[in-house]
């Protein structure tokens, strides 16, 4: 089982990937010792291990404790608010570079633990990624994470398809967004923004970041007002997107094709080239949770 297999280790190990093995918090103890044995692991993967708050309660010490590590691929557990802040209280003080946290359906974490990884945001001068879909963020989280945004030295993507954020959610993210000089793709989908939430985004700091290169707004139940105002921020500004994902909403094909290739071409010179702060073959547990969220 995963213990045994976590025993027998080469010390030089830098990659661990135990996804969907259904080891529970049990495995997540094992992963921890995995890392004390391997000090140079870079990237450990426990995507879909029906791992708990307690299971990461185990973990989070020797992620603390790790000075290599850089990723943790763990969607797909219930890790809750507890689990959440315990990894987020990790991350605050490891002294690796620690660059991605991928916590995509953990579906029990909600606002108190988007709070947490916020600290981490603003604390981290490595975190350059943090995926969240489908925690129940709400706009109270969101406040929190908009905050970090305005603060941080790191973040690059920042995913939170699924979250309820609403309009007012999208208000507190756009806050953020404001003054931003990191970020370069925002992830949005599936957050019922309406018109109203497109309102929020764009004249609360959206039209002001010069950073964002990627905004992704799909099932949004958007329509020709929420567009309209889409369409007058991507005239102004030049610059602003490289990539606009609009995919279902209430716009017929044509007018949806049009303001998609707007944010494609308004820009009079070559955008610079996003540099993705991941590999360019992402592995099978990092494709499971991309998939899962359409």
């Amino acid at each position: 089982g995963t213990e045994a297999v976590c025993a027998a280790l080469p010390p030089v190990l830098q990659v661990l990937d135990l996804a969907a093995n259904a080891c529970g918090d049990r495995g997540a103890k094992s992963a921890g010792d995995a890392l004390r044995r391997c000090p140079g692991l870079r990237r450990l993967g426990l995507t879909a291990n029906d791992i708990s708050a307690e299971g990461a309660r185990l973990l989070a010490p020797a992620i603390r404790d790790h000075a290599a590590l850089e990723e943790l691929h763990a969607a797909g557990n219930r890790v809750g608010d507890r689990g959440a802040t315990a990894i987020a209280a990790a991350l605050r003080v490891t002294r690796a570079p620690f660059a991605r946290l991928l916590l995509g359906d953990n579906v029990n974490v909600a606002a108190a633990g988007a709070k947490a990884l916020s600290g981490s945001i603003t604390a981290s001068s490595t975190l350059t990624e943090l995926r969240l879909c489908r925690a129940l963020v709400g706009p109270e989280g969101a406040r929190a994470l908009g905050a970090a945004l305005a603060e941080t030295r790191a973040l690059r993507v920042l995913e939170l398809a699924w979250c309820k954020l609403r309009a007012d959610g999208a208000r507190h993210i756009a806050e953020g967004l404001r003054r931003t000089n990191t970020l370069v793709r925002l992830g949005l989908s599936r957050n019922s923004l309406g018109d109203k939430g497109i309102f929020e985004l764009v004249s609360n700091g959206l039209e002001t970041c010069k950073s964002l290169k990627e905004l992704d707004l799909c099932h949004n139940a958007v329509g020709p007002e929420g567009a309209k105002r889409l369409a007058a921020m991507l005239e102004k500004k030049n610059f602003v997107l490289a990539l606009l994902e609009f995919t279902g909403n209430k716009l017929d094909a044509g007018a949806q094709a049009a303001l998609v290739g707007l944010a494609g071409r308004a820009r009079t010179k070559p955008a610079p080239r996003c540099v993705a702060p991941y590999p360019a073959q992402p592995p099978a547990s990092e494709r499971w949770e991309r998939e899962s969220h359409g």
